[in-house]
């Protein structure tokens, strides 16, 4: 093996590692949306709901700071 090929696997372990350190909790969260449990939590799994999506959907607050978010990210 030689060094420029060393180098190119060690530098895809190392990528492939830090964006699944990056996106692995996102995914974990996204999944945590669609259970059923009191809390949004991955395990134990309680069953499949929208519910957070209509509780997010009317809450006043969310909206404002969306909205604050978009202006902060505009500027």
């Amino acid at each position: 093996m030689t060094a420029a090929r060393f180098r190119r696997l060690l530098t895809g372990a190392y990528l492939v590692l830090f964006f699944g350190y990056l996106f692995l909790p996102l995914g974990i969260m996204a999944a945590a949306t669609f259970n059923s449990s009191r809390f949004p939590t991955v395990t134990p799994w309680m069953g499949f709901t929208l519910s957070w999506f209509q509780a997010l959907w009317g809450d006043q607050r969310m909206w404002a700071a969306l909205g604050t978010s978009l202006i902060v990210g505009a500027g």
